[in-house]
Formats: C-alpha cells, sequence, structure tokens
C-alpha cells in the first residue's frame, strides 16, 4: 500500500495508524486507518489562456480484517475496506470530482499439502460520487452511485521445496456488469468484465 498511481512534480504526505492482534492460535485480525494529502500541479483549461495550477487532493481509507485458519487445509478471511477521496473543482482526474467506495470480502481457501489449492474471493462492493458527464458540453457533474458482486477464484499449484507457485485466476468470474471508478486505474483492484490471469512465481 506504498504504491500509488500519481502525477509528476506533486507533492504527498501520508498518515497511517493500524493494529494486528491475534485471538486465538487460528484467528487474528486487525484495522488500519490513512490520510493521504496531495498537492498536484495541472493545467487548467476553463480560463484563456490556460494557466498552471495546483490542486489540493484528500485520500481517505480505513480497513477492518480477520483471518480463520479452520484447519491445515482450509482457510477463510473476512474484510472491509472504505476508501474516499476528493478533488478540487477544476480538477478532476478520470472524470471524478470525488468518490466514496464501501467494499466486503469474504474469501475461502483450500490448500492441500501435496501442493494444489482453490480460492474462492465473492466481493460486494458500493460507490458513490460526483462525475463529469463528457457526453455532450457543457461537460455537468452529475451525481451517480451503484452496488455490485464480483466473484474472484484462483486455482494453483504450489510447487515443492516453497520453491514457487503456479496459479490460473479469474477476476469477475461470472462477468458481472456494474458502474465502478478505481482511484488508482493503473493497479484495479476490482475489474469491470471477466479477466482470467496465468501467473507464475519462482523462489531461487
Amino acid at each position: 500500500n506504498q504504491f500509488f498511481f500519481g502525477n509528476g512534480s506533486e507533492e504527498a504526505d501520508r498518515y497511517g495508524l493500524g493494529i494486528d492482534h491475534r485471538f486465538s492460535g487460528a484467528l487474528h485480525g486487525g484495522a488500519e486507518v490513512s490520510r493521504r494529502r496531495l498537492d498536484v500541479p495541472y493545467q487548467s483549461f476553463i480560463v484563456f489562456p490556460p494557466e498552471d495550477r495546483t490542486a489540493n487532493v484528500r485520500e481517505d481509507s480505513a480497513r477492518a480484517y480477520l483471518y480463520w485458519s479452520a484447519t491445515e487445509r482450509l482457510a477463510a478471511s473476512l474484510a472491509y475496506v472504505y476508501d474516499q477521496a476528493r478533488n478540487d473543482e477544476g480538477f478532476t482526474p478520470n472524470f471524478v470530482q470525488n468518490v466514496e467506495t464501501h467494499q466486503v470480502a469474504l474469501q475461502l481457501g483450500y490448500f492441500d499439502p501435496r501442493g494444489p489449492l482453490a480460492v474462492l474471493r465473492p466481493v460486494y462492493g458500493y460507490q458513490r460520487g460526483r462525475f463529469q458527464d463528457t457526453s455532450a458540453p457543457p461537460f455537468p457533474f452529475v451525481s451517480d452511485s451503484d452496488d455490485f458482486t464480483v466473484v474472484d477464484a484462483v486455482l494453483g499449484y504450489r510447487l515443492p521445496k516453497r520453491r514457487g507457485l503456479v496459479s490460473i485466476e479469474v477476476r469477475n468470474l461470472f462477468d458481472s456488469d456494474f458502474n465502478f471508478q478505481d482511484i488508482d486505474p493503473d493497479n484495479p483492484r476490482i475489474y469491470p468484465e471477466r479477466v482470467v490471469l496465468l501467473k507464475a512465481t519462482l523462489a531461487y
């Protein structure tokens, strides 16, 4: 969570607080909150001639989670994530003035000692915000919201002696259709259409 989508020459400060706790040998959890403040240089075209300006941007986030190792082969987790981003009027990256997102994710995993694994992760989300309508001038801002459920799935195999992992991941397994604006579009957390990934991680 230290890598962010950004612009050249921007200045950013981030503050955060987190806590983790082990309730038992099989159950642990935690929570964290953070705030990120940015001064972002940009060029405004709402005046003529265009002029250089600096926008003040604020991003807030919070997360709470529980991890449960039910048996040697079965594990589950539950997480809640909140994100909010506010931009100055006149500065609308990705045509967003402000956006607020809530997500609840349940993850169920099976891990065979011989190597095979399977993970199922349904996610419920709700997002609301103020977005710029780019369909026709004068490109007004409109308020909109949507809720959605997506399911991600993983099938994989852990190589012997911890030498790596090979997996097939399917994001948005059922190809659900919904409206969602990611704060960091270069590193999406929610995929608006089905995506299949073949991944290999090797340790040497």
